[in-house]
């Protein structure tokens, strides 16, 4: 009997199981064929201690088509290893020098050549494992512990720390800027968790786990015991306050929590199904999967056990319940869920309603002959585009307005939200309060739309043309607006910086109750500026007599 790897998932699990000792077998095409002839169907892996196995299809047309990717780069660094001892071989050198590279490590040693590495990863173990037993001498910043390094087999005196960091070499005009510091001030490099990077998955994030119970208890140890390639994980335990934990949760002190029954291993060794209670904020983008990931590694491990013990199916062996608990509150969930999409509606009728009066106002005047009846009159230039450009900003202000207003009327007097909880969350969220941070946003945004139009509008000769010209900057305009319905797309530093997408990311956090004021005022600043650069663009189109003059 067998277990069928059907998905990416299992094989994921399987790979991080804790087996110790299994059988593998290469399941070939054809058994005819010679092994050099033939290609690989399957593996059919079996634990020493289980009675039943897995088969891992690798180009099965039926199945999950599994990967030989990890037997790809066993042979990659292989010939890696190769063609290094060739070079070594020809070259003969007298020292290799590496950033802590297995091959270099491996070939290095069998060949009894000095090998000076470097490294300031640590906790890349698999890496650590293989070259660091090996190297003559290891070179690391003087901020990482030796302790780090030791546990992979190098002795103390074997590393040497030296006073820099290694991301400072990088650093543009960092020459420069030692020239210019004076004796009273210091350079302070600040180089964040390599978790927190770019280039890193953020499931690859470490998550903040609350367990009811204590880091010794069974489940808890059972989740500790889960390999980091399953996502990484800090465990508080709260030691029964169920209260203190949930709390903790609300208030975004911990990304995920578990609660179960002080004797919850004995259930389990008495082959008792009892109850697991998994909370977390479900508007997070992965937490879910994260857990999951968790719970059916331990629920495989409990199914097997219980399998052997009992020698029925395991899919009639359910070791305990799953309850998936939401914290995140109505407002938030709100706020997630429709959040980005209700600044898409006002984004989409603010840039309508600004773009026709402000092609009429100026390339209209054009084309009808009026504006040289209005230049004759005794106003300054700047005065008369002020007041068209107020017209065409409180045009754009009014139809995002009107079209938040059939939003709140369409909530109010039809039974669209059948909920009442959900009906008192809404009409909350719609308050006074909010209407007038909704304007603040609103300003800016209204104020560049006008600014990037009227200059077009002044310069173009025909309202055909200007229309042509104008309309197809609405679909630019709503693409950083699309952006911001994504999930996981978040109000930080750097989104506030994106004109449009700032103001929806601000708006879904005004309306799921969570937003950074320090950030809206940011994404605020930074409306503005755009806006007084369209504005001081539209003034010099306008000043132009080529421009202006039909």
């Amino acid at each position: 009997m067998f277990w069928l790897v059907e998905t990416k998932d299992q094989l994921d699990r399987l790979y991080s199981s804790s087996f110790k000792e299994v059988f593998i077998e290469i399941i070939p095409y054809d058994y005819r064929e010679h092994p050099s002839q033939n290609q690989i169907c399957a593996f059919y892996i079996r634990p020493l201690q289980s009675s039943k196995g897995f088969i891992i299809p690798i180009s099965h047309s039926e199945t999950f088509r599994g990967d030989i990717n990890k037997v790809d780069k066993l042979l990659a660094s292989l010939k890696r290893s190769k063609l290094l001892t060739e070079k070594i071989e020809k070259n003969k050198p007298d020292l290799l020098i590496s950033f802590c590279s297995p091959e270099a490590s491996r070939v290095a040693f069998g060949l009894g050549i000095p090998h000076i590495s470097f490294s300031d990863s640590p906790h890349a173990k698999a890496v650590m494992k293989l070259s660091l037993p090996y190297v003559t001498k290891l070179l690391t910043p003087w901020v990482i512990p030796k302790k780090d390094f030791q546990e992979f087999g190098i002795n103390s005196r074997d590393i040497i720390q030296y006073r820099a960091i290694d991301a400072g070499v990088i650093i543009k005009n960092y020459k420069k800027m030692r020239e210019k510091k004076s004796n009273t001030k210091k350079i302070i490099l600040i180089r964040p968790e390599e978790s927190e990077a770019a280039y890193i998955n953020k499931e690859s994030k470490t998550i903040k786990i609350g367990v009811i119970g204590e880091t010794k208890d069974y489940f808890s140890q059972k989740l500790q015991n889960i390999p980091n390639a399953l996502g990484p994980k800090t465990l508080i335990p709260y030691h029964g306050d169920s209260v203190k934990l949930r709390n903790d949760l609300k208030d975004e002190k911990l990304d995920l929590i578990f609660i179960y029954d002080l004797d919850f291993s004995t259930k389990l060794e008495n082959l008792i199904s009892t109850q697991l209670i998994c909370s977390f904020d479900m508007t997070q983008v992965g937490y879910k999967k994260r857990a999951e990931r968790y719970i059916e590694q331990i629920n495989m491990e409990e199914q097997l056990k219980r399998y052997e013990v009992l020698g029925v199916d395991e899919q009639k062996i359910k070791p305990f319940d799953i309850v998936y608990e939401n914290s995140a509150s109505n407002q938030k969930m709100i706020g997630e869920l429709v959040g980005g999409f209700l600044p898409y509606i006002f984004i989409a009728f603010g840039f309508m309603g600004c773009m026709y009066p402000a092609i009429d106002l100026f390339t209209g005047e054009k084309e009808r002959g009026t504006i040289e009846t209005l230049l004759t009159t005794p106003i300054d230039r700047w005065k008369f585009l002020i007041g068209k450009m107020m017209v065409v900003i409180c045009s754009g202000l009014v139809a995002s307005f009107v079209a938040l207003l059939g939003l709140f009327l369409s909530i109010n007097f039809m039974d669209v939200i059948p909920d009442p909880e959900i009906m008192k969350v809404v009409q909350e969220i719609l308050s006074v309060g909010f209407i007038l941070k909704l304007f603040i946003l609103l300003l800016p945004l209204t104020i560049f739309f006008a600014g990037i139009m009227v200059p077009i509008a002044v310069y173009t000769k025909t309202f055909k043309e200007a229309q042509s010209i104008i309309a197809p900057l609405n679909i630019l305009v709503l693409i950083p607006a699309m952006i911001g319905l994504f999930p996981g797309i978040e109000l930080n530093v750097q989104t506030a910086m994106i004109p449009i997408l700032n103001i929806v990311l601000t708006t879904k956090g005004l309306i799921g109750g969570n937003v950074d004021y320090s950030l809206l005022a940011i994404s605020f600043m930074v409306m503005l500026v755009l806006a007084s650069i369209a504005v001081t663009i539209s003034f010099k189109q306008f000043g132009k007599e080529s421009n202006v003059l039909s």
